[in-house]
């Protein structure tokens, strides 16, 4: 069962998965903010993200050496990402992103008519 076809099976589903994702990650935080908000709600997520990605090799790498098992790492990103499911469905349900016409720019267009 440990074929490197299925493997590359299960990467390349978990690849797609993650990538049609990015968009609309990168959607939230102008979904709840606006103007300067939503530019600094931007630039926490590239800055968390930049974090995350020097960071996460000392994570591997550490988990790998007190399990002795490299598959914890990717339970760990697992978990992390279902946390954040549960944060972004938390935050839907508290924070109703209804926005009016003059929200998204609905006075601009109202001014040419």
């Amino acid at each position: 069962m440990q074929s490197p076809l299925t493997t590359m099976i299960a990467v390349t589903v978990n690849a797609v998965g993650v990538f049609c994702a990015l968009p609309v990650f990168w959607y939230l935080p102008s979904t709840f903010l606006t103007g300067a908000g939503a530019a600094a709600g931007i630039a926490v997520v590239n800055s968390v993200g930049n974090m995350s990605g020097f960071g996460a090799p000392y994570v591997t790498g550490w988990l790998f050496d007190a399990t002795g098992n490299s598959r914890a790492g990717l339970w760990v990103v697992g978990a992390v990402m279902l946390v954040a499911v549960v944060l972004v469905l938390v935050l839907r349900s508290r924070v109703s992103p209804t926005r009016s016409a003059e929200d998204v720019g609905g006075e601009v267009v109202a001014a040419h008519h």
